[in-house]
């Protein structure tokens, strides 16, 4: 007989069902107690402690599955898990590709098998086998996008079956078998059958219920329904009812139970919030209330602080107190934080996923060594999972050596032979890891799964996991311990089915890793709590705990409750919605889906027996905007006296941040921060200060030294100085310039010297260096062999380009990535492109080039230092290479100018050489114009200095001619700098300059009456001297202060440039404006001719 107890949350259910248990069994009839599997272990405390027992003897507490395997006889075919029925599928899908139509490539997308291997399961829970399907489906319109999917899922669905056939077994086979076997099963006949806690069931478990329903003596179950079957609240647990009572008329019996509830004023938020017409009721004042926070953190710090009172000022206990949220992977990281912080013991109810677990990376990556070897990126992720080696500063160390040399076996022995002892277990464990006999197109899953059960078994990962489960015990990290101590056993569950499912297939290594990873992608692990006194924090569905006082709501937010939209699946609802009125009922569909939701915010709501707290955010983690839920609204108006409050940190409301000595103390220093900073201090944080320096002196001093905090430099001492310059001093104007944007940049860069690991790679700059050492061999090779510039053509700048970029690229690293090879073509590319400028511009002048790489400072063959003597008679000597001299001679007066080869954006300002940001032309100037023996002349005049760009400009035309795009790019590319204001000079550097009116060289054009244009970048010699003068005052001024000791944090702000975007050392300054002297030096900015005007002095 089916007997059917109905009633509303808290009308007494499960406490009937525990009474009728305990009378069962003074009996000794056979007693079942049926709930949902993750309830088990609650349900037996639950009926412990209602029956006042230490245990129990004749009663049975299982799920439907562990009842399932305590009456189905034992076969000897193999049970498939998810995870192992998820990889088999996957198998299927390569296997029969071709027959698919819709789903042909879909499978290799993430979470496609997870999802079909749902839908295949609800199929058969629903009892409908691929013959079934099939017979739907022809019945269908054949060019239907619905026939071709459902085909597609047939397919694999029958391949599923027959590959399982006598082998294999699912969980959906074991029920059929369940229900087959319970007319025989002595467990079932005669018993007093009870289900509890199920608010639905699948057609599967309806048919064992109705099964056991015949020999049993009799079979109870539970709904939380009024019975009235037109309530819509409980349209969920309502379908449930009337397929239990389908075709069973006269052989079921109807039990409703109407219990007063304890507190009317829960049941009335639980019962009307979702309720069309609806009561209203003025509710009491500490039932229930609403918070509202800037941001989810300010939640879950305010739900702490509440929960905090409630246990010390209140009595409650913390097993009194659940947290839920519909939401839980974006509170679950704050929860961890801020209670731990806090001191609130907490057990969050949920699966812990395994893909970034250190032993799954050291799988997958393993599996990669046999398609791409052992090269830098594997071997560092090897070394990173900790199974290498588990010291992090031995790891940190043998990341730099790779970083900075490249990896290869020979490199391993480079640091078996170089002081690197520490590292020597390191790179012997490397060593053991054997893959190279196995390194070949495909192989036998059986002997792959061996190799990798071998290399763990070598690294000794299961001790090591042992280890770290006892390190993690001992600091209190019971989490990271449970899920250390579980995946060792889950891993071999996988590689036995595996094993089991296609050892002898032979797969390429690409398709064992995507099979190993669907595996670990849907493997999870189940945490559980070590102690009963805790705060439990689940979701809304999950989560069925003991009864409880106090309800926190998180996350009350719109589109999370209730949560949008209905479950993803493969068959969509107008699938579905066909198939019904067809006669297959599927149990999922939206509908179904708000039904559910709608049940479970009812249930939720209908836990506590004395306070609930709603709660929600204006902000999520990326500052987005939140709006409350829509349910908000309607609280209000159900409970017109419902409180809301703003619990943001505002200075009258932050009393509930006061909570532990350790998280307080954050707030509090973020406060005094605050009134630093000019805003007032409640009388609550002057308090909190006192209570710090009288019983945490520590904290107390960590304040003081925040608010005293000063980041300010003094001056170095002389002796200081000279140890750390050692004067004279050599420098460059790089460095010097370095001075000028931050005086402390300069000393860490020149005087600290940090080292910074330089990677075995090509990057940005160094792509830059070679353009300019490309560029530069050029010309010097066109000089050394006397080529004449103004009979070159394009193809012999071409070939004789080609011939440098493969001279200088024939090294190893070039060759060692295929976007290294493509570099090689960009280089000669651009190379070529520049190379043809640099001729086209000296051809289209009387300059030649006379001199390349032009180093100056100490040592032969070299132009002399720029020597600057300081007031207390010290030194200063600037050292450098000038790309390029060219020269040309006027009438006996031979005039340079200076060319620097640039790769960036670099344009010259004078405003930028007075203020001394940019100071390298016209120091390079000056190195030549006071050393004209070394060009074996008398005398020599300033031309002008210019960079010259390294460019691959893009130009945009419509011209087709090749003459007309090659000007184009001629202007593009022309160089900036400054030029004598001489018509004589200006000719020599491109003769049809007033010819054309404007200049394809230089930045320079003439206007009809012959003056120059504003934009011209010209200046005449007196304001030339003036300038390098001006620039010789500048260095001695930062050589004064470098002697002084000045290593100031004072960056400078010029324009939009700030010093510290380009400084790497903001982590040792702590620059901030908000400290006291902190502040930029602002520097102005002058127009061309201002600075003109103030070098002609």
């Amino acid at each position: 007989m089916l007997r059917i107890i109905f009633g509303k949350a808290k009308s007494g259910k499960t406490y009937q069902v525990y009474s009728e248990i305990a009378k069962a069994m003074q009996t000794n009839k056979k007693t079942i107690l049926i709930v949902p599997e993750q309830f088990t272990l609650e349900a037996e405390k639950q009926l412990i402690g209602q029956l006042q027992s230490e245990g129990f003897i004749g009663l049975e507490i299982v799920s439907f599955k562990r009842l399932a395997h305590k009456v189905v006889n034992a076969t000897d075919e193999v049970t498939l898990s998810d995870i192992g029925k998820q990889m088999l599928l996957r198998k299927l899908f390569f296997e029969n590709q071709s027959q698919l139509s819709v789903y042909r490539k879909a499978f290799t997308k993430l979470g496609f098998i997870e999802k079909f291997s749902e839908t295949i399961k609800e199929l058969k829970q629903n009892r409908v086998s691929p013959l079934l399907l099939e017979g739907y489906i022809k019945d269908m319109p054949r060019n239907n996008m619905t026939a071709h999917k459902l085909s597609d899922i047939a397919s694999i669905y029958s391949a599923l079956e027959s590959y399982k056939e006598n082998q294999y077994s699912d969980e959906e086979d074991l029920f059929e078998r369940f229900i087959e076997a319970i007319p025989s099963s002595d467990l079932i006949s005669n018993s007093l059958i009870w289900l509890d806690g199920f608010d639905s069931f699948t057609l599967q478990e309806l048919s064992v219920i109705k099964a056991m329903a015949e020999p049993a003596e009799e079979v109870s179950v539970t709904l939380c329904s009024d019975g009235k079957l037109t309530t819509a609240l409980f349209d969920h647990t309502n379908l449930s009812f009337q397929r239990l009572t389908k075709n069973e008329s006269g052989r079921f019996k109807l039990e409703g139970l109407n219990r007063e509830i304890p507190n009317s004023d829960i049941m009335h938020i639980a019962e009307n919030l979702q309720a069309y017409p609806y009561q209203v009721k003025a509710i009491d004042a500490d039932v229930a209330c609403i918070f509202a926070s800037d941001h989810q953190l300010g939640e879950v710090t305010y739900c702490g602080s509440k929960i905090l009172d409630l246990v010390r000022e209140h009595d409650y206990n913390w097993n009194d107190i659940i947290l839920i949220t519909n939401n839980l992977s974006a509170y679950s990281g704050y929860i961890k934080r801020t209670f731990k912080e806090m001191g609130i013991p907490f057990f969050i109810d949920e699966k812990v996923g395994v893909s970034n677990h250190p032993l799954v990376q050291l799988i997958k990556t393993y599996i990669k060594l046999f398609s791409v070897g052992l090269n830098k990126e594997t071997v560092l992720a090897l070394v990173k999972t900790g199974f290498i080696d588990s010291n992090p500063l031995n790891i940190a160390e043998f990341e730099i050596f790779v970083l900075e040399n490249g990896f290869s076996r020979q490199k391993l022995n480079q640091l078996l032979e170089e002081d690197h002892i520490k590292l020597n277990p390191l790179v012997k464990a490397l060593d053991q890891i054997h893959y190279e006999k196995l390194r070949h197109g495909k192989i036998g899953v059986r002997v792959a799964i061996e190799a990798i059960y071998q290399m763990l078994v070598d690294l000794k990962v299961p001790v090591l996991l042992e280890n770290y489960v006892t390190t993690f015990n001992d600091s209190g990290l019971s989490n990271e311990a449970q899920l250390f101590s579980q995946i060792w056993e889950n891993t071999m569950s996988l590689f036995d089915q595996l094993v089991e499912l296609i050892g002898e297939d032979i797969v390429t290594w690409e398709e064992l890793h995507q099979l190993l990873e669907s595996g670990f992608d849907a493997m999870e692990i189940g945490l559980l709590p070590l102690t009963e006194e805790a705060v439990l924090i689940g979701s809304m569905d999950r989560s069925r705990s003991h009864p409880v006082k106090v309800l926190f709501f998180l996350g009350f937010n719109d589109g999370v409750i209730p949560e949008q939209g209905g479950a993803n699946q493969l068959i969509l609802d107008s699938e579905k919605e066909w198939l019904k009125e067809n006669g297959l009922q599927l149990l999922s569909d939206s509908k179904m889906f708000v039904d559910k939701e709608q049940f479970n915010i009812y249930f939720a709501l209908s836990r506590p027996t004395e306070r609930i707290y709603f709660s929600y955010a204006k902000t999520d983690a990326e500052g987005a905007a939140l709006r409350p839920s829509y349910l908000i609204h309607k609280l209000k108006k159900i409970c017109p006296n419902i409180i809301e409050r703003d619990v943001s940190a505002h200075d009258d409301q932050v009393s509930y941040l006061i909570t532990s000595e350790q998280a307080s103390f954050e707030h509090l220093a973020g406060h005094i921060r605050g009134y630093v900073d000019g805003y007032p201090l409640s009388s609550e944080w002057i308090a909190l200060l006192e209570w710090y320096t009288n019983n945490a002196v520590e904290n107390a001093k960590l304040i003081e030294a925040g608010l005293t905090h000063n980041n300010q430099t003094a001056r170095l001492s002389e002796d200081a100085v000279n140890l750390i310059y050692e004067f004279p001093l050599k420098t460059s104007v790089s460095k010097l310039e370095q001075f000028v944007q931050c005086p402390f940049k300069y000393f860490v860069s020149a005087g600290l010297k940090p080292v910074v690991h330089k990677k075995f790679e090509i990057a940005a700059p160094d792509v830059g260096v070679l353009f300019h050492s490309a560029l530069e061999r050029f010309g010097r090779e066109v000089y050394l062999e006397k080529i004449n510039w103004r009979d070159m053509t394009r193809q012999d700048v071409q070939v004789k380009v080609d011939e440098i970029i493969e001279d200088m690229t024939g090294n190893d690293l070039f060759y060692s990535k295929f976007q290294y090879r493509y570099l090689i073509s960009k280089l000669k590319r651009v190379t070529n492109k520049a190379a043809w400028q640099l001729t086209r511009q000296l051809q289209m002048g009387s300059f030649d080039p006379i001199a390349f790489e032009v180093a100056f400072g100490e040592g032969p063959n070299k132009v002399p230092p720029i020597m600057i003597k300081l007031n207390n008679g010290e030194k200063v000597y600037i050292q450098g290479v000038i790309d390029r001299v060219d020269a040309f001679e006027i009438e006996g007066t031979r005039y340079i100018k200076i060319i620097d080869y640039k790769s960036g954006k670099k344009s010259l300002s004078l405003s930028e050489v007075y203020h001394g940001l940019q100071m390298q032309l016209m120091v390079y100037l000056k190195a030549c114009l006071d050393h004209p023996e070394y060009f074996k002349v008398e005398e020599i005049q300033p031309a002008g200095a210019f960079y010259f760009k390294i460019d691959d400009p893009m130009i945009e035309t419509t011209d087709k001619l090749l003459e007309q795009i090659e000007n184009k790019i001629a202007s593009a590319l022309k160089m900036d700098g400054i030029s004598l204001e001489n018509a004589t000079v200006l000719k020599g550097i491109d003769n049809a300059l007033f010819e054309n009116g404007a200049s394809d060289v230089i930045q320079v054009k003439v206007k009809a009456d012959g003056d120059y244009t504003k934009d011209s970048k010209v200046m005449p010699l007196v304001a030339f001297d003036g300038m390098l003068q001006h620039v010789t005052s500048v260095i001695e001024g930062i050589g004064e202060e470098l002697y002084a000791g000045n290593i100031a944090i004072s960056p400078c702000k010029y324009d939009q440039f700030v010093s510290c975007q380009i400084c790497e050392y903001q982590s040792i300054c702590q620059f901030d404006t908000k400290f006291k002297g902190n502040q930029y030096r602002h520097l102005k900015r002058y127009s061309t001719e201002e600075i003109v005007e103030r070098f002609k002095g």
